[in-house]
């Protein structure tokens, strides 16, 4: 399953998981971002005990996307 994240939950996802953390950053306008989608999640159900999968819309929180 991949999580949704905004600007409060990336830091504390980032910050206190004890795996991994895989983000993808995401547009809904974007066309390669919307072919990756379906298979990170079908990834994310196969990897989710080695791997915590996340997103984030780079529209709603893009300020995030700058600082990587």
């Amino acid at each position: 399953m991949i999580t949704e994240l905004d600007n409060n939950s990336y830091y504390e996802t980032i910050n206190s998981s004890p795996k991994p953390v895989l983000v993808d950053f995401w547009a809904p306008w974007c066309g390669p971002c919307l072919k990756i989608g379906p298979v990170l999640e079908s990834i994310s159900l196969k990897m989710e005990s080695e791997l915590v999968f996340t997103k984030i819309n780079v529209d709603n929180y893009g300020e995030i996307a700058l600082e990587r």
